[in-house]
């Protein structure tokens, strides 16, 4: 059986359905597309070849790369690397009155026929190595130059789902017409201004190819997404609803962490159903921020207890928490927990997740524990007692976990450091996230002590053995 789709709810899903059924589960890792009778498996976010995450009955894991193991059978023949970029990967739905879609139709092919390119695609550079469709389509239209039609257009997508750069994508623009709903398809090819539009690979750029980070472009940048949720915070505050920022913002508002921010992530305190809030919420958003439409915030996909949208051009997501981050404190405007709630939340967060989140997760938490002298060895004393009931509650869902989260821990250590390749992979993607050469080998020296603290990996503590005869463990205190 193939399960479709990514991220550590799929992986969960994979082993139940494992578990109930009795038959091997097959899920990609990092996602799936199916061409010509073909299975194609989605590169990582580095580019690392697609990888199956292989679901046994009973909780066995494996995790199998056909590109660099070519001769194992646990997978069918027809599995290859996933197509070029000139594949279509996505689709953005829309849609308006017959008129304004009509007039966006004329414009559109207005503007094909003015710029260098093939059949009725659109060029749109963005930032980033991808984008979701409440941001491309305002982009869309200011390019064909119909910028004043964005309130008459209603997007039906998630505000989660991205659509990758060095693609092509198709916008679907659907009516209600006299003879029935008919829909308008037009092909938009998404390039990123971090590398050339002319490449045709579907992999990353080489290490030479890289574009650097432009440092103040993510400064503005990560300034504009905070002080929205600078007025977002305050909003809930005044309704008496009051969040906590959480996810990487919180590292950059704390610890001046140089990693881009792509969403603001806030957390209700001692809050189970954050929907129950729903109408008003979106009632004081409409108010405070009227471009953002009656209903900015919606069911969270992955979590139904949460509400996520855009707001004033800024993804958020609003999540509930059984924390009472009874220490948050104003930290600019915006409603932040202390720094050693931060370090824990980052820790438990690295722990569960996988993938590119998980990633990004361990970036911000060594550089938090940059700022935070010993916080490696508060963390090992401490983080399943401060939130291993939290993470008790996920691990009894998903039989991949370990039963405790400082094992769980030491575990994805082990995992992300188990190779010189792997480790240097891992820096190539702190200079993407900003840091400076200076940066990264404070980086490599504060993981360094991290994966000592918690015995991950290979080590000269775990290689120790005593052959004495009168020498125990307990004269090492092991």
């Amino acid at each position: 059986m193939l399960y479709c789709g990514d991220g550590l709810a799929d992986e969960m899903a994979a082993h139940q359905v494992a578990d109930a059924t009795g038959l091997t589960v097959m899920h990609p890792l990092y996602g799936a597309n199916t061409e010509g009778g073909q299975i194609h498996l989605l590169e990582g976010p580095n580019g690392e070849p697609g990888r199956w995450v292989i679901a046994q009955p009973g909780g066995g894991t494996e995790i199998h790369d056909p590109e660099s193991d070519p001769s194992a059978d646990t997978t069918p023949d027809t599995s290859t690397p996933y197509p070029d970029p000139q594949d279509s990967l996505g689709k953005v739905a829309v849609s308006a009155t017959p008129e304004v879609a009509r007039d966006i139709e004329a414009l559109w092919d207005q503007a094909v026929g003015e710029q260098d390119g093939e059949g009725k695609r659109l060029t749109v550079t963005v930032e980033g190595d991808s984008v979701n469709a409440h941001d491309l389509v305002p982009l869309l239209l200011a390019q064909i130059g119909a910028a004043d039609q964005a309130g008459a257009l209603t997007i039906q997508a998630k505000p989660k789902d991205k659509l990758k750069a060095g693609a092509n994508h198709k916008l679907l623009l659907s009516f209600n017409g006299e003879d029935g709903r008919g829909t308008i398809s037009r092909e938009v090819r998404v390039e990123t201004s971090q590398q050339p539009a002319a490449s045709s690979s579907s992999r990353p750029p080489t290490e030479s190819a890289r574009s650097a980070p432009d440092p103040q472009a993510t400064a503005r940048n990560n300034q504009k997404k905070l002080a929205v949720g600078r007025e977002f915070s305050t909003l809930m505050e005044e309704m008496g609803l009051p969040v906590v920022l959480g996810g990487g913002a919180q590292i950059n508002l704390l610890f001046d962490s140089p990693r881009p921010i792509a969403d603001l992530d806030f957390r209700m305190p001692a809050v189970d159903y954050v929907r129950d809030f729903a109408d008003r919420i979106n009632q004081a958003i409409a108010e405070r921020f009227p471009d953002s439409g009656p209903n900015a915030l919606v069911k969270d996909e992955k979590d139904g207890r949460a509400l996520t949208g855009v707001v004033n051009g800024v993804e958020i997501t609003v999540g509930p928490s059984s924390l009472s981050y009874a220490d948050a404190r104003d930290v600019g405007g915006i409603t932040a927990p202390a720094r050693i709630d931060s370090l824990f939340d980052k820790a438990q967060s690295l722990a569960e997740r996988s993938g590119e989140k998980q990633h990004k997760d361990l970036f911000d938490l060594l550089w938090a524990l940059g700022n935070m002298p010993d916080g490696d060895v508060l963390l090992a004393e401490e983080l399943d007692q401060r939130r291993g009931e939290a993470y008790l509650k996920r691990a009894a869902k998903q039989s991949r976990l370990a039963p405790n989260l400082k094992s769980q821990l030491r575990n994805v250590l082990t995992e992300l450091t188990k190779s010189k390749k792997a480790r240097e992979s891992l820096e190539a993607e702190w200079r993407d996230f900003g840091a400076t050469q200076q940066d990264i080998e404070r980086l490599r020296g504060t993981l360094a002590d991290l994966t000592d603290t918690f015995q991950a990996g290979s080590g000269p503590f775990r290689a120790l053995v005593l052959t004495a005869g009168n020498f125990t463990g307990d004269v090492f205190g092991l």
